[in-house]
């Protein structure tokens, strides 16, 4: 009971910390929120600076602790990510507070555990001295935990918008300027209370274009969708690489997939947030 009040009290505070900055949050409204009493939250907290700590702790933990074997280092510091993309406006919330060396204290526990065991792997049969790898995991890790606090500064500018898209044979260049105009100002990240307010040129944002026919597929009959009403495959193809030279025209990194093949496509969905542009009601 007493492990469920207190992770009670840290998703409180987290859920708080997305709306409010960290100076406005008060026990009070934790206590309230949460449905517990002061003394309840004394009981494990000194004070907020205190659960902060307890929050980042917890986190750091995990990481340690965490046995799954991963490919690469790069993807193990995904999984790490993931929980500041997950709490973004509540880590820059205390980025933007005094609090923010728990959070550096944080990326550098972290940061130290990958790199050294990608050079401990690397170095194996090697003639290496115990003061160059500490070198090589000192300089990386200041590396790795400065580029991610520029990432936080930035409000998480390497923001990335996903477009998988279908393409009909009514579909024409003019469609297509319409739609890159439309999904390069769409205002679909978050500002600095999270609010759904900003396009992918506030926050330099990255764009994955990804052809996929089975967008147009008609299930309003039988078990087996129709896919008649796709483009023909020529037309969406050479559709398809204007889009791509068209946002990269408008000065976005672009990466793209390649069309007709049979891919493996990884992305990461936050929120969920998903909207469907649909070209005949663009163009109305």
């Amino acid at each position: 009971m007493s492990q469920f009040t207190k992770k009670a009290i840290v998703e409180t505070f987290l859920e708080l910390l997305k709306e409010h900055s960290l100076d406005k949050i008060t026990v009070k409204d934790i206590v309230e929120k949460c449905g517990i009493n002061r003394n309840t939250f004394y009981y494990y907290y000194q004070d907020i600076y205190d659960l902060i700590d307890d929050v980042f702790d917890i986190e750091t933990k995990k990481v340690l602790e965490d046995e799954k074997q991963y490919e690469s280092w790069y993807e193990e510091l995904l999984r790490v990510a993931l929980f500041v993309v997950e709490n973004r406006p509540a880590i820059l919330h205390i980025y933007d507070s005094k609090s923010r060396d728990v959070l550096e204290k944080y990326l550098f526990a972290i940061c130290d555990k990958l790199i050294r065991k990608y050079v401990e792997q690397q170095v194996q049969g090697m003639e290496v001295s115990d003061k160059e790898k500490e070198f090589v995991i000192t300089f990386y890790g200041y590396s790795l935990v400065g580029m991610t606090l520029n990432w936080i500064k930035g409000n998480s500018q390497s923001d990335s918008a996903d477009y998988l898209k279908g393409m009909a044979d009514t579909d024409t260049k003019q469609i297509a300027d319409k739609l890159v105009d439309k999904m390069t100002k769409l205002r679909i990240f978050d500002d600095a209370q999270g609010k759904t307010n900003l396009a992918a040129a506030d926050v330099q944002g990255e764009f994955l274009i990804v052809s996929q026919f089975t967008l147009y597929a008609d299930c309003r009959k039988g078990n087996r969708p129709s896919f008649t009403d796709a483009g023909n495959p020529q037309l969406a193809n050479e559709l398809y690489e204007y889009i791509i030279d068209s946002v990269r025209a408008k000065g976005f990194h672009t990466e793209h997939g390649s069309f007709g093949a049979d891919m493996k496509v990884s992305l990461l969905n936050d929120g969920p947030f998903t909207i469907m542009l649909d070209s005949n009601e663009i163009v109305k």
